[in-house]
């Protein structure tokens, strides 16, 4: 049973952490979307609800998918 983060470390930067409960492979994010509220959410490929991403992580997620090329 290894923790999100130990998952996080060893999937970089194939997979990125948005939120702390929510883990998520770079190439399955499909956008970033604010919400009603104002907050961040990822919309992913396939999926036709949408995850919050902390404030904390939504640089490292730019990052990430500035990297990959998106």
């Amino acid at each position: 049973d290894e923790s999100l983060k130990l998952l996080a470390d060893e999937f970089e930067p194939d997979f990125v952490r948005i939120h702390r409960a929510f883990l998520v492979a770079v190439d399955a994010i499909d956008s970033i979307e604010r919400d009603v509220h104002g907050r961040h959410t990822a919309r992913l490929c396939g999926y036709a609800g949408t995850l919050p991403i902390s404030r904390r992580r939504l640089a490292t997620l730019k990052q990430a998918l500035e990297a990959r090329g998106a």
